[in-house]
C-alpha cells in the first residue's frame, strides 16, 4: 500500500493492526513524505523523502507565475527511498 503522505500511511497502520494484519508480513507499507513520525516507535515507516522546503519554495514560485498570467515552471525535485520497517519483500 503507498499512501499519499506519511500521515495516511500512519492510519493505514492503524487500519490494518485493526484488522489483524501483520505490516510488513502480509501488507507493506508506504509513506510519502519523508515526516518525523516519532510517535509510532519502535516502528520505521517506510517512505519517500522529498525535499519539503523546495517543494514548498517551488510551489510558491508556481503560483505566482500563474498569477502573474506566465506558465508555471516545471520543476524535478530528488526524492530517496527510506527504508523502514513497515515493508517487505512480495509474497510467494
Amino acid at each position: 500500500m503507498l499512501a499519499q503522505s506519511d500521515i495516511l500511511a500512519a492510519g493505514v497502520l492503524a487500519a490494518a493492526a485493526e484488522l489483524g494484519l501483520r505490516v510488513p508480513a502480509d501488507v507493506s507499507v508506504t509513506g510519502f513524505d519523508g515526516a518525523d513520525l516519532h510517535w509510532l516507535a519502535p516502528t520505521l515507516l517506510t517512505t519517500v523523502v522529498q525535499p519539503s522546503e523546495a517543494k514548498g519554495r517551488a510551489a510558491a514560485a508556481a503560483a505566482m507565475a500563474l498569477v502573474a498570467g506566465e506558465p508555471a515552471p516545471d520543476v524535478l525535485l530528488p526524492v530517496t527511498l527510506r527504508i523502514g520497517t513497515t515493508s517487505g519483500p512480495p509474497a510467494t
